[in-house]
């Protein structure tokens, strides 16, 4: 049942890269050998019907075509007319804002020429004068061998060799392990290692103050600020206004 299933390609001008929308509509054209006036009708935003009584895998070819292309194709299982009545509306095949457009596309073969002869640019031929050049033997150096820096003698006159065994630094000075001689003692679990600071004893007069009644305001109430009146002598009414 499900091999007599027929689709129908649609497309809204929509990319899947950041192309351009010349770059887009050039890579349509380019795809289904479609004028690029034609090509450019398409991204308009509306969705249009390309191609309808598909199988599903020439559907698929289409949509993967597309998508090489840097556009967004879809392919919806196509209803026939007599059962629009109970198909329910789905995005892709919104038509009560756009138009349908059924263009004949097809599919150019593998290793097809997807370029119209105007759109071919043709190389400019540039003489290069080689005149003057030859082929090297081979296994011939392509440039000339450097020079090598001398490496310049070192001078040991000066060292002489020591008897084996030798130390070759000076000896360091022993440190004495014997901790005998500190005049040292243990001092009792939990004693001060440190002599205790003196407490400073502050005595604060508290003798002025008192505690407040529970809910009573802590602040001292203050008379409210004087507000001057602002000077209104040279204002009037506009008498005309008020009878409008």
């Amino acid at each position: 049942m499900s091999n007599s299933l027929r689709y129908k390609l649609l497309f809204r001008g929509e990319t899947s890269n950041n192309d351009s929308r010349q770059d887009s509509i050039s890579k349509l054209a380019k795809l289904f050998k479609l004028p690029s006036e034609k090509a450019a009708t398409l991204f308009d935003g509306k969705t249009r019907t390309l191609k309808k009584g598909l199988d599903k895998l020439t559907a698929a070819k289409y949509q993967a075509a597309f998508k090489q292309a840097g556009l967004k194709a879809y392919f919806k299982e196509d209803v026939p007319a007599s059962n629009t009545a109970t198909t329910p509306a789905t995005p892709e095949d919104n038509t009560a804002t756009s138009a349908k457009t059924i263009i004949n596309l097809q599919l150019s073969a593998v290793g097809d020429d997807l370029l119209r002869a105007e759109e071919k640019q043709r190389p400019t031929r540039s003489d290069i004068e080689t005149n003057h050049l030859s082929a090297a033997e081979v296994g011939c150096a392509l440039s000339e061998p450097q020079a090598k820096t001398p490496t310049p003698p070192i001078d040991f006159g000066h060292l002489q060799l020591d008897t084996a065994g030798t130390a070759l630094s000076s000896a360091k000075q022993e440190v004495s392990n014997n901790i005998a001689s500190i005049d040292a003692s243990l001092a009792e679990p939990g004693s001060r290692l440190s002599e205790a600071s003196p407490t400073v004893s502050l005595e604060i007069n508290s003798n002025h103050l008192h505690l407040a009644q529970a809910g009573a305001d802590l602040q001292d109430a203050r008379d409210d600020l004087p507000v001057n009146a602002p000077d209104t002598s040279h204002l009037s009414i506009d008498e005309s206004a008020v009878r409008r």
